[in-house]
């Protein structure tokens, strides 16, 4: 495979990448940009790094990425929920286990 083939398929995999962009920020909108705000009101004083490396904090993360998908959509947007309710069953999941210590096995 020579680099002209490999240039095509670059551009190719881009062109695939803005055209995913426009349609995710069509129905997402700019979801990115009040999560930092979300974490800042759940944590107005910084995160505590010994939070960081629980499996919970992950997931809350994700929760809080789905609510600001929620959030943009006129509270509409039922996958987003849905994804939510989710990662709160999988939290409590690693809080019931026992494996919200950050040290859990992967």
């Amino acid at each position: 495979m020579g680099a002209k083939s490999i240039n095509n398929e670059v551009l190719a995999a881009l062109e695939e990448m803005a055209a995913t962009y426009k349609d995710r920020n069509a129905q997402y909108k700019d979801c990115w940009d009040i999560t930092a705000d979300l974490l800042v009101a759940a944590f107005p004083h910084g995160v505590p790094v010994e939070l960081l490396r629980k499996p919970a904090f992950s997931l809350l993360f994700l929760k809080i990425c789905k609510l600001a998908r929620f959030l943009v959509s006129d509270l509409e947007h039922l996958d987003s929920i849905h994804d939510d309710a989710v990662y709160s069953a999988m939290i409590e999941g690693v809080i019931r286990s026992g494996q919200n210590d950050g040290n859990w096995e992967r």
